[in-house]
């Protein structure tokens, strides 16, 4: 299952297509702009996956940054079934294994943003 068929069983399962203000819903969002993003995703791409404004997902992806950055408990603690369920899916091959596979400095940088946000 790719991220991008996860995300939206996640949207699905969530409702995160409503046009909610609550946290629990925010957070979850943010965090799934941020998986799409590291994909490759373009800002665009994104918004129109969640029926939302291109300017909610850059505003996302930077709260998600700035959450994860400075240990935000509340934020890490809404995320954390959906980072579960993202580790779980990519966890079958080691970090050594994946290193290894990327053909591309671009690859490799993805995988320096899992590094650094504990995927590994």
């Amino acid at each position: 299952m790719s991220n991008l068929e996860l995300v939206q069983k996640f949207i699905d399962k969530y409702d995160l297509k409503e046009k909610s203000r609550y946290r629990y819903q925010l957070d979850k969002r943010y965090f799934l702009f941020n998986i799409l993003k590291n994909d490759g995703m373009s800002v665009s791409s994104i918004s129109r996956v969640f029926g939302l404004k291109h300017t909610t997902v850059m505003n996302g992806i930077k709260n998600h940054k700035l959450w994860t950055n400075n240990g935000d408990s509340f934020y890490l603690n809404n995320i954390k079934e959906l980072k579960e369920e993202f580790v779980n899916v990519n966890s079958y091959k080691t970090l050594k294994e994946v290193v290894l596979e990327c053909d591309s400095l671009e690859e490799l940088e993805k995988v320096k943003q899992q590094i650094l946000l504990k995927y590994y």
